[in-house]
């Protein structure tokens, strides 16, 4: 695995979000995502984060983070946790650095979709709607 840059991935990771416009406001590729949440007075406690869904208090709306940067560490760790979520089968695919952004993103617009699934439940339906999509 290679270092993803994500911002050479933003447009077409945009386009993406689009099909799902009412619920998003932003999306943002940072540097570090916990320092941002630090920043803001927001609680992180992961300073590996690789992705995170925020809402808007005053539009209700949703600000997805990435990081800037993820590197072949941080990409394991989201694939062995999806292995232990038993997605053995799937989690090939996110080799591909466009895919594994892709389901990253649909994995946080699953969070602003409902706030209450588990991140079983967001992985699932990021997987079903990566399906559909040509990446």
């Amino acid at each position: 695995m290679e270092t993803i840059i994500t911002n050479e991935h933003l447009v077409r990771l945009t386009e993406v979000a689009r099909k799902f416009d009412s619920l998003l406001e932003d999306i943002e590729a940072v540097s570090n995502i916990q320092e941002w949440c630090e920043k803001r007075r927001i609680k992180e406690n992961n300073p590996f984060r690789t992705g995170k869904c925020l809402k808007n208090r005053e539009t209700g709306k949703y600000k997805i983070l990435l990081a800037k940067e993820i590197t072949p560490e941080m990409q394991s760790s989201v694939i062995c946790a999806m292995e232990c979520r038993s997605y053995c089968e799937e989690i090939n695919a996110l080799k591909n650095p466009s895919v594994f952004l892709t389901h990253l993103l649909l994995h946080e617009i699953a969070h602003a979709r409902n706030e209450n699934w588990s991140e079983q439940e967001c992985d699932s339906w990021a997987f079903k709607e990566l399906e559909k999509i040509s990446v």
